[in-house]
């Protein structure tokens, strides 16, 4: 049997079809146990795996929006972690330093593993969701001060990036 570790490899190589092999060799995928191992410790490296896990549940949730077939099964938990995930995607669009909103990285993985830890990913729940959203949108307001940015930033909004 396979170890969940190994679902490093297929992230680490941009591998959607090996995940998706991968995902499909347990007879029941532990998501919760999958995003625990990954968000365990908050580098820049596993940041990256927990951005790749969710942007593969967006590309299969997308398939099935637009009637391509079903190659793993996603659950409303993992549809409320991609979109969580997803409001960090700015800073990676804009090409923004990430020691600049690592401390954002930091507070993602620390409700992910509350939410984790209580079995129910929706974020919108979680008592300092309000508060992450506040420094996120601080954070983002500093970076626009710069004019080249703030044009990046309505690049990103409008789809041009």
């Amino acid at each position: 049997m396979k170890d969940y570790k190994d679902i490093f490899k297929y992230l680490d190589e941009r591998n959607f079809k090996g995940f998706v092999s991968f995902v499909n060799s347990f007879e029941k995928f532990d998501f919760f146990y999958v995003l625990k191992f990954l968000i365990s410790k908050g580098k820049k490296k596993d940041f990256d795996r927990v951005r790749k896990f969710a942007e593969y549940i967006f590309i299969e949730a997308q398939g099935r929006f637009f009637g391509e077939p079903i190659h793993f099964e996603i659950n409303k938990d993992m549809e409320y972690f991609q979109e969580f995930i997803y409001f960090l995607n700015v800073f990676i669009v804009l090409k923004v330093p990430f020691e600049e909103w690592k401390i954002l990285v930091i507070e993602a993985f620390d409700i992910l593993e509350d939410l984790v830890n209580k079995g129910d990913c929706n974020y919108k729940r979680h008592p300092n969701y309000q508060s992450y959203t506040k420094k996120l949108n601080s954070i983002l307001d500093d970076i626009r001060k710069d004019p080249d940015m703030d044009m990046k930033f309505f690049d990103f909004l409008n789809g041009a990036l």
